[in-house]
């Protein structure tokens, strides 16, 4: 699967690995992990944001997106945080980790 240029392997978390361009004669691959959660209680940008922000400051996250409308949360990161600091950095921004 090919995903914004990158290889993705489809398995219960998105993995994708890309090519470095500076590499030089030799390909190095980055490997991304993306998990999405589903998030309630969220009605407007402003609820976006400060999740966003929470799940931002955990190890390992490099982005996170937020669909307010479809109540989940894309977390992109290497290593991904685990179910128990996700729920405790939605909590912290006032809503409830669904999972």
């Amino acid at each position: 699967m090919r995903h914004r240029g990158a290889l993705c392997l489809a398995t219960r978390y998105l993995i994708c690995y890309t090519a470095s361009e500076s590499a030089g004669p030799g390909v190095t691959m980055t490997n991304v992990s993306t998990r999405s959660i589903a998030v309630t209680g969220m009605t407007c940008d402003h609820c976006a944001s400060a999740v966003r922000a929470e799940i931002s400051k955990l190890p390992g996250v490099t982005g996170v997106d937020v669909d307010v409308a479809a109540g989940t949360v894309r977390v992109i990161g290497e290593p991904l945080p685990g179910d128990a600091p996700l729920r405790e950095a939605v909590e912290e921004a006032g809503y409830e980790f669904a999972g």
